[in-house]
């Protein structure tokens, strides 16, 4: 199309739509610019919270497993502690006849 062809189309569509349709036009562009920045900056600023996120979580995770292996550890420890800590019942029936023959011994 040449110039006149364009600019008497743009004639008929100012009789038809009149003057304002080029305004709403750039306006509907604006806002179509805006909304694709807002969906660019909505979507970035839930991939950074995604990333803090499974960050917050990863760091979470290490430090309940490490205070779960301290635990187990101090369990072990603290059960070890009281097996030494504790006689079998053989244990203390050998005490007690150890006992029985050294009084045997002493009041003979």
């Amino acid at each position: 199309m040449d110039n006149t062809n364009t600019s008497q189309l743009d004639a008929v569509k100012d009789i038809i739509f009149g003057q304002n349709i080029k305004e709403y036009n750039e306006q509907i562009a604006k806002l179509e610019a805006q909304i694709q920045e807002n969906q660019a900056n909505v979507t970035k600023k839930i991939e950074d919270l995604k990333n803090n996120l499974m960050n917050a979580i990863a760091t979470t995770e290490q430090n309940l497993i490490g205070r779960l292996e301290a635990l187990k550890e101090a369990s072990q420890q603290e059960f070890g502690r009281q097996d030494n800590a504790h006689l079998t019942q053989e244990d203390f029936s050998n005490a007690l006849m150890d006992i029985a023959k050294t009084f045997n011994k002493t009041t003979k």
